[in-house]
């Protein structure tokens, strides 16, 4: 009787002519935390490379010059991103562009790669991969940042990938990494009594514990959304082990507190916005999002007046028994995220 199963030599053909697929949507956002020198790639279907003008990237934790680098495809170099080849939105560049005010940042380049070559001469028709490094040899303080958005401009700003080559981590969907008891217990207790260092270039024992300088339980990780990998990169980056990290992901994840989709490490918390109001309580805190940050003050005017600006309608505005819902007025500047909050400096022991 002969053996259902192809032989060697057949299979081997066969997997040979299956193309090769890629990922036919790239996950957003691309989380590269880690140790200096963490990498992580998103590939992306460019029609036209020859359209490629500008390079668009909305950035988190984009803290000093140099911090994110980008490699194209087959290109052997990294160029590091800094203030003297990007620029951003008119926001960003009032409030000091990269290492200035804002903790999330739209970034526009139009580099020359180190090969002298342009953006463009690095693409090809088809099927791209992009790549992003983290380059922290002297950062004492992150543990990295994120790529929200990413993007290929014209000259005239019109952006090359659709909305549908894109699609968004869904934070309702994660679970522990370890869902029994046993290991959900040790994290707690990894939370409140593990003795940390302060970072690795520092490597000294200090005085705070996880629950120091978060919400003493952890619930502002579940609530913003901080995903496992996060949470087991910083607590690494304390001088914990992974497994250790791994566990204290596992306890953050079975905390019974609410976790709003909106509510994620680069929305600022608070950020007024329409709509708001019409959300359950519990999802104020997590604010409107980054997209409801204005461009200009002169934005807010429809906001404001609805009605528009004749006398009856600013009377109706400007009533001395009325007010005025600062909670959905958005404005034009970007609330500080959750990272903000937490101290940076600890005492030693």
């Amino acid at each position: 009787m002969k053996s259902f199963f192809p032989t060697t030599s057949v299979l081997i053909l066969v997997l040979f002519m299956i193309p090769l697929k890629f990922q036919s949507q790239a996950l957003l956002p691309v989380e590269v935390l880690g140790p200096h020198g963490t990498t992580d790639s998103r590939q992306f279907n460019l029609p036209d490379a020859s359209e490629a003008g500008i390079l668009y990237l909305q950035v988190n934790n984009f803290t000093f010059d140099g911090k994110v680098e980008v490699r194209l495809n087959a290109e052997t170099n990294w160029t590091p991103l800094s203030n003297s080849n990007i620029y951003s939105d008119a926001q960003g560049n009032a409030f000091g562009k990269i290492g200035g005010g804002y903790s999330t940042l739209k970034v526009f380049a139009n580099f020359i790669i180190p090969t002298n070559r342009r953006i463009r001469d690095a693409l090809v028709d088809g099927v791209n991969t992009i790549y992003f490094r983290f380059n922290g040899i002297n950062d004492a303080k992150t543990i990295g940042f994120r790529i929200l958005e990413f993007n290929f401009l014209k000259s005239d700003g019109t952006p090359l990938l659709s909305s549908s080559q894109f699609i968004h981590q869904d934070p309702s969907t994660w679970g522990p990494v370890y869902s029994d008891q046993a290991s959900i217990d040790a994290g707690e207790d990894l939370w409140f009594n593990k003795v940390n260092i302060d970072n690795p270039l520092n490597p000294v024992p200090i005085k705070a514990k996880c629950a120091s300088c978060h919400s003493e339980r952890g619930e502002d990780l579940k609530y913003y959304n901080y995903s496992n990998l996060s949470i087991i990169e910083r607590s690494k980056f304390h001088g914990l082990t992974q497994l250790e990290g791994e566990q204290i992901a596992s306890y953050i994840r079975s905390l019974n507190t609410p976790s709003p989709f909106e509510a994620r490490p680069w929305n600022p918390p608070y950020q007024p916005g329409p709509g708001l109001d019409s959300k359950p309580v519990t999802d104020w805190s997590a604010g409107a999002g980054l997209e409801a940050v204005l461009d200009s003050d002169s934005e807010m005017l429809p906001y404001m007046f609805p009605d528009g600006t004749s006398d009856a309608a600013l009377e109706g505005i400007f009533d001395l028994k009325g007010t005025m819902n600062i909670r959905e007025m958005p404005v034009a500047i970007q609330f500080p995220d959750w990272n903000d909050w937490l101290p940076e400096i600890h005492l030693w022991i």
